[in-house]
């Protein structure tokens, strides 16, 4: 909700792209980010709104390969 009252953001998207890759046993796996924002200077950030406690070993996967692939493509 943050990211609605926050001047500096310019555009919000919800599910805005699906990742797709093979766990280390072949399993294919995939995981939408929940959100996507981006700022007036031309800055972004992608958002996963699941509480860390609520987090099982799939999800954080699912979450540290989302932020692999944001920190590859910038």
């Amino acid at each position: 909700m943050l990211v609605d009252f926050d001047p500096t953001v310019v555009g919000i998207s919800s599910q805005p792209f699906w990742l797709f890759w093979s766990a280390a046993n072949g399993r294919a796996v995939s995981h939408a980010p929940d959100y996507f924002a981006r700022h007036d200077d031309g800055t972004a950030v992608v958002i996963g709104c699941r509480p860390a406690e609520r987090r099982g070993p799939q999800d954080r996967a699912k979450f540290e390969a989302t932020e692999a692939a944001r920190a590859e493509v910038g």
